[in-house]
């Protein structure tokens, strides 16, 4: 960073870069948005809370429409989006300080991402399920994933962004948090209405219009785990001993929440200010109905609270940005006690709207303040069971809130006989209700918790609230500083703190170090660093008696003719500025010790240097009685001062280096002046241009780094050439070696194919050969087929003949045997023979003269086949 004049941020980067400077030496606000969107892992981690949040919304929404389209009769409906309330509500007192230790001892990126798609594979069964007991067990299970969601994601914001920035990163993240619920809304009619369309296409959203929603739902879950699942998270060390069991690590961290005054106060404080808004949603509806607003009251009453908080969230760090933000903790929720109490004195439906509103912006403002202040004071190690433990018990306050709200209201009603009216006028009367005393009631209650935070917190003890206050306000009014100018060449440093710290010293150090490294360094002073400097520091220091005013207008005298005789024309030429005190010593002195406002001294100290701050500021933090102690008997007219005067310009030291910690190095002036030497040279050396020494030691190695690369190229260019000589000679090896193979692998193939010609000729001749055999056996045995059909022609033929013959044998046979059979009967009377006698053959002709003559038939020879075919008939006769 170099010495500039402060104003609108336009282009500062373009501008440092004319400079010659890098980019950074300009920065913008600690508030400014985008700044810190242009954070890419704060900005992606952003969008994924939103659709996260977009999707709690939206599930808020259609679980309880689907709740109610569930249950079949009008009491049921009412238990049964009750019952989603409840169940969403519920599990923060079980799993509220389990989710803390497990975003301490886990990877918080697969927290955030595994809680997504569990999320996002819920809100899809609710719809494929379809029946009352899952969406309640979903429900649950949603919520119990969400509280692991949220700690992890709190307790990873503040190591993603700068701590000046740590407050804006919040007011972002809260913002699109509740900011999401209308878009929610919105979005929820739309897709009821799309599902009436679509349901004739998708037969599963027909009579469901709650479906699509539910889906919808879903998706940004997932869509949001991609967002994280990308994200580069920061290494943190993680103290948690790994071996330690969770309820030990979750009392660790209720030990530690219960006995750290300054977590104990926000925590206090932030239940306090959900409490609040908190009960006026849970009695709202009593309320207007009271009011006679109806339900339009309700629904106005209802968006007052989140539209305050919105603003309180948005505008309170913007339009206090100098006040304390430890006090600005207490005092809002004090503030929203207060807005309570109006809400239940004067009831009337549009200055109860009005009156929501300044409860909303209270509680937001104390909400996004004690977020940041937990980001900041909390250690990571611990940071998640401390978000945790917040969560849960917001959700366990809020249920309290929202089951004793009523009970509260009816029991002061019956009470204090209530409701009461109270006439004004013929015209004008105010009703009192039950509600209206709870009102009251919880508004004192957050004035006292309000007020115990504020006691436990502040930073600013001895200096009025209200003045405080009314200097902030005033500083907010001051800003508009003269139009920024181009940075200067050299370098502006500057050593505050109070009297006795060392400041002296460390200038010295730091000019000889300066010279030693070739700067051009110029050590100065205030007040006395010119001719009429040393004539106003005598009346300052050690003249008479000057009234508070006239001291502030002298320093800044001295300071305006300072800069434009020394320190600029320095700062122009290059020079490395070191001053002793600066603008901050009148703030801190004048403003705060003299208690003239500090930014009335602010202003008049900018316009006196106009508008140069230094490149970075020193603060040697000395506590007031050492300090004494080491300026000894030396003591002007400021020094001489008490130790309480002296105490709160210590405090202004400290507050100042808080709100700017990119310009400001705070260093305890207790360690050795050599330690602080060191420190200072840590931080200064980033910020300081290149002197003449280090530049001519930098060409002397660049020249020399030149040589050496340009002997090394010379030597790796010849070693290129000896390389590729070599590598030309294995090449025309390899291709000498690759033609004396490729002439063998051709000869061989010439081979081959000599063999492969050769066998087939042999396999032509020995086919031929075959072919020859077969044909010589084809024609033996056509010559044997056909001999054979000559003899069985031959044969069958004889058979036919023989069969012939027999035939023609078979009919003379039968001619003759028919003509003996005639030749027998015609002799048969003349031959007849008489019968043998019994005992005698009984045969005709038996015993008879064996002399007798035989048929003709008988002598007849036959032919040799029926002599053959006859042959078993005739033995057989």
């Amino acid at each position: 960073m170099s010495a500039s004049l402060p104003g609108p941020p336009e282009a500062p980067a373009e501008q440092a870069v004319d400079a010659g400077l890098p980019a950074s030496a300009l920065e913008p606000p600690d508030h400014d948005i985008r700044a810190v969107l242009a954070i890419t892992p704060f900005r992606r981690l952003w969008l994924a809370l939103g659709l996260s949040s977009l999707g709690d919304w939206l599930g808020l929404l259609a679980t309880t429409a689907l709740a109610s389209t569930l249950a079949d009769t009008s009491s049921g409906k009412l238990l049964a989006v009750s019952g989603v309330f409840i169940l969403r509500l519920a599990p923060a007192v079980l799993f509220g300080p389990l989710a803390g230790v497990v975003a301490d001892r886990l990877s918080r990126r697969l927290v955030l991402v595994y809680g997504d798609v569990l999320r996002f594979v819920l809100f899809c069964t609710i719809p494929l399920v379809g029946t009352l007991w899952w969406l309640y067990v979903a429900t649950v299970l949603v919520e119990i994933v969400g509280l692991f969601w949220m700690p992890a994601k709190d307790a990873t914001v503040p190591n993603l962004v700068p701590r000046k920035r740590l407050e804006a990163a919040n007011q972002l993240s809260l913002v699109v948090t509740y900011g999401s619920a209308p878009v929610a809304a919105l979005l929820f009619a739309g897709l009821t209405l799309a599902s009436g369309v679509l349901d004739g296409v998708w037969s599963h959203l027909e009579g469901n219009p709650t479906y699509l929603a539910m889906y919808a739902n879903a998706l940004t879950f997932l869509v949001s785990a991609l967002v994280i699942w990308r994200l580069d998270f920061p290494q943190t060390t993680n103290h948690t001993a790994k071996q330690e069991s969770i309820l030990r690590t979750a009392v660790e961290g209720w030990k530690y929440i219960g006995s750290t005054p300054l977590v104990r106060g926000l925590v206090l404080g932030m239940l306090g200010a959900f409490a609040a808004g908190g009960l006026v949603i849970g009695l709202a509806p009593a309320f207007v109905s009271a009011l006679g607003a109806g339900s339009p009251g309700y629904g106005t009453l209802f968006a007052a609270v989140f539209l305050g908080m919105a603003l309180g969230m948005w505008l309170a760090p913007r339009l206090l940005a100098e006040f304390s933000r430890r006090r600005l903790f207490g005092l809002s929720i004090a503030a929203a006690g207060c807005w309570l109490i109006l809400l239940s004195a004067i009831p009337n439906i549009a200055l109860a709207v009005f009156f929501t509103i300044g409860l909303g912006s209270c509680a937001g403002a104390a909400w996004v303040t004690g977020y940041t202040l937990l980001g900041l004071e909390v250690g990571d190690d611990i940071r998640g069971r401390t978000f945790a433990f917040v969560q849960s018990m917001v959700r366990v306050v809020l249920i309290s809130v929202l089951a004793l709200g009523p009970i509260v209201a009816a029991g002061l009603s019956q009470l204090l006989n209530l409701p009461a009216t109270l006439h004004i006028n013929d015209d004008v009367s105010l009703t009192y209700t039950g509600v209206m005393a709870t009102f009251l009631l919880a508004g004192f209650g957050a004035i006292a918790i309000g007020y115990v935070s504020y006691r436990q917190m502040d930073d600013r003890r001895g200096i009025p609230l209200v003045r405080d206050l009314a200097q902030a306000i005033a500083q907010r009014q001051l800003q508009d500083a003269p139009v920024r100018r181009a940075a200067y060449p050299g370098r502006f440093v500057a050593f505050e703190g109070g009297d006795g710290a060392g400041k002296s010293t460390q200038v010295r150090l730091l000019g000889e170090w300066l010279t030693e490294h070739g700067y051009t360094p110029l050590l100065t002073h205030e007040p006395g660093a010119t001719e009429a400097g040393v004539k106003m520091r005598e009346v300052l220091l050690h003249g008479g008696e000057l009234t508070p005013r006239a001291e502030a207008l002298l320093f800044a005298a001295d300071r305006a003719h300072h800069v434009e005789t020394v320190v600029r024309p320095a700062l122009e030429a290059g020079e490395v500025v070191v001053t002793d005190r600066f603008s901050d010593s009148s703030v801190a002195y004048q403003g705060t010790g003299r208690d003239l406002g500090t930014a009335e001294v602010a202003q008049l100290s900018r316009w006196a240097t106009q508008g140069l701050v230094p490149d970075l500021t020193i603060v040697l933090d000395v506590e007031p009685d050492i300090g004494r102690l080491r300026r000894d008997d030396q003591h002007d007219r400021l020094e001489q001062e008490p130790d309480e005067f002296h105490a709160r310009v210590r405090e202004r030291f400290l507050a100042l280096a808080r709100r700017a910690p990119s310009r400001y190095l705070v260093v305890d002036a207790a360690l050795g002046p050599q330690q602080i030497h060191r420190e200072v040279l840590d931080r200064l050396t980033a910020l300081l241009p290149e002197s003449a020494t280090e530049r001519a030691a930098r060409e002397e190695r660049e020249a020399a780094e030149l040589a050496a690369r340009e002997q090394a190229e010379r030597d790796r260019q010849r070693h290129a050439e000896v390389e590729a000589q070599v590598i030309a000679e294995r090449q025309a090896r390899r291709r000498t070696e690759e033609a004396a193979r490729e002439q063998a692998r051709q000869q061989a193939q010439l081979e081959a194919a000599a063999r492969a010609a050769a066998e087939q000729a042999e396999a032509a001749e020995a086919a031929a050969r075959a072919a020859a055999e077969r044909a010589a056996a084809d024609r033996a045995a056509a010559a044997a087929a056909a001999e054979r059909a000559a003899e069985e022609q031959a044969a069958r033929e004889q058979a036919a003949r023989e069969r012939a013959a027999r035939e023609r044998a078979a009919r003379e046979r039968a001619a003759r045997e028919e003509a003996a059979r005639q030749d027998a009967t015609q002799a048969a009377p003349a031959q007849t023979r008489p019968m043998r006698a019994v005992g005698g053959d009984q045969r005709p002709g038996a015993g008879d003269d064996a002399t007798a003559p035989l048929p003709a038939s008988a002598t007849q020879p036959l032919p040799l086949e029926e002599e053959i075919f006859n042959l078993g008939e005739r033995e057989q006769r």
